[in-house]
């Protein structure tokens, strides 16, 4: 949905672009072509990410009056906090009604993670519960709300997703709920909580639980996810379901103890080296340098086996496998790196070839 979303925003931009060039044309000869505006609009937007940071996130869908059009095309500005777009908890809501008629991710990027900035959120998300769990509220509409308290950041708003998964009445709704609940966004509260609900008997909640947990990447959450699949026999960890330790992007405080599971070589270890080389190129040199002062080869070698798809697709990267090749100091090493180098190599090749 994501990849048609960009799509359509570019091509919008290509149609505004190609107006407004014909408009300021009229008036002035010293303006640029529809055919150079469309052209060169297009070029921006293809070397940049700013199809994501539009106007459209102010969630007015129009230019402010004092954005200027230049010969790169429209004008960008950040995406802003709901707080700083709409002045009352109201006003919020009605514009997120409106983005919950289609679908706007625009909109839900706003509501992002708000943070105790907002003045007016409790009373926002109050409403925003009682909506979604209204009696006519569409399935998709119900979905749009629950991904709002979801991204929320709000421990509150997270026990309501929970809540409404133990009580639905059949398994779409409770499929709805959990599926929001899985793209979580939270601080360590959210994933104490969470935490607790990973013993359930409720797969639905267990599952989004783990996925919920899984996208948070910190210390906490780390500790958390590798304390439940042990302690459960799972040394899949569930990332044959994508989810899972095995599958975090943990942030820089959670690699030492990502370290200590890797270095305890047990049948758990594999799934904190994927989560270390997930963090990128950090990542990747502390457990190339675990490697290095490993005496265990055998074990090294059946770890290994498969983690180069976690290897960062980056220049810093390819120069620092390449070094290893150079300079490593075991077999095991060297052939990883090998490896990972050559997969990278034909990421390159692949890249290349879509591009022409």
């Amino acid at each position: 949905m994501k990849k048609l979303l960009i799509v359509l925003l570019l091509v919008g931009v290509g149609i505004a672009a190609f107006v407004l060039s014909r408009s300021d044309d009229s008036k002035s000869s010293g303006t640029m072509t529809a055919d150079n505006a469309t052209t060169e609009g297009s070029d921006t937007n293809a070397n940049s990410d700013s199809t994501t940071n539009r106007k459209e996130f102010l969630g007015k869908g129009d230019l402010d009056e004092n954005s200027d059009l230049t010969d790169e095309g429209i004008e960008e500005e950040e995406a802003r906090p709901a707080y700083e777009v709409y002045k009352t908890a109201d006003e919020a809501l009605d514009a997120l009604k409106k983005g919950a008629q289609d679908y706007d991710d625009l909109i839900l990027e706003q509501f992002t993670d708000l943070g105790p900035d907002c003045q007016w959120c409790d009373s926002f998300y109050n409403s925003v519960r009682g909506v979604m769990s209204a009696a006519d509220t569409s399935t998709e509409q119900r979905s749009y709300f629950a991904e709002v308290l979801a991204i929320s950041g709000r421990l509150e708003n997270i026990q309501s997703l929970v809540d409404q998964i133990k009580s639905a009445k059949n398994s779409d709704e409770s499929d709805v709920y959990a599926e929001a609940l899985e793209l979580t966004v939270g601080k360590d509260d959210v994933v104490k909580y969470l935490s607790t609900q990973l013993e359930t008997d409720n797969q639905a909640l267990k599952d989004a639980s783990v996925a919920a947990i899984t996208n948070q990447g910190s210390k906490l959450a780390v500790e958390a996810l590798f304390k439940h699949v042990v302690e459960r026999g799972d040394p899949d960890g569930y990332y044959s379901q994508g989810i899972g330790p095995g599958e975090m992007i943990p942030n820089e405080e959670a690699l030492p103890a990502l370290q200590d599971y890797i270095t305890r070589r047990d049948a758990y270890s594999h799934l904190a080296a994927k989560a270390m080389l997930n963090n990128g190129v950090d990542g990747l040199k502390r457990f190339l340098d675990i490697l290095e002062n490993s005496n265990d080869a055998n074990f090294d070698q059946r770890l290994v086996t498969g983690l180069e798809d976690h290897v960062p697709y980056e220049e810093a990267a390819e120069a620092i496998l390449k070094d290893k090749i150079a300079n490593a100091k075991n077999e095991v090493t060297k052939k990883f790196a090998e490896k990972a180098l050559a997969d990278f190599n034909m990421e390159e090749q692949g890249a290349d070839g879509e591009v022409e």
